[in-house]
């Protein structure tokens, strides 16, 4: 936990965009384990040398574009585990993933309408 070990992230990262619903639902929490605290640094220095927040941007991404319930679920925890401890820098993150998840129940509900 919390090794911010940039290669064992991008391995855990290939399974959990293998469009294996299981698989990526626990991928999504193993990314969220290995940077763990480390996320959401609302673009310290730091952070932009290690790339932490385009870890967060490219797994939020990821999440916007699968279809899998699993692993959109993995990935939300995921990212929860990554921002732990650094609550006021998660904030903007946090409103963003809100408005995210009404815009995407509203796409939902009208393709339910169709």
């Amino acid at each position: 936990m919390a090794t911010h070990d940039q290669k064992l992230f991008e391995e855990i990262k290939g399974v959990c965009f293998s469009e294996s619903a299981v698989a990526g639902e626990a991928a999504g929490l193993a990314l969220g384990l290995v940077y763990m605290g480390k996320g959401g640094g609302g673009g310290s220095e730091e952070d932009e040398e290690d790339g932490e927040d385009a870890y967060l941007e490219e797994l939020i991404s990821y999440a916007h574009d699968t279809e899998h319930e699993k692993t959109i679920r993995g990935l939300a925890l995921g990212i929860a585990i990554m921002v732990y401890g650094r609550e006021e820098a998660a904030e903007p993150l946090i409103e963003t993933l809100l408005r995210d998840k009404v815009r995407r129940d509203r796409e939902r509900q009208n393709r339910d309408r169709v």
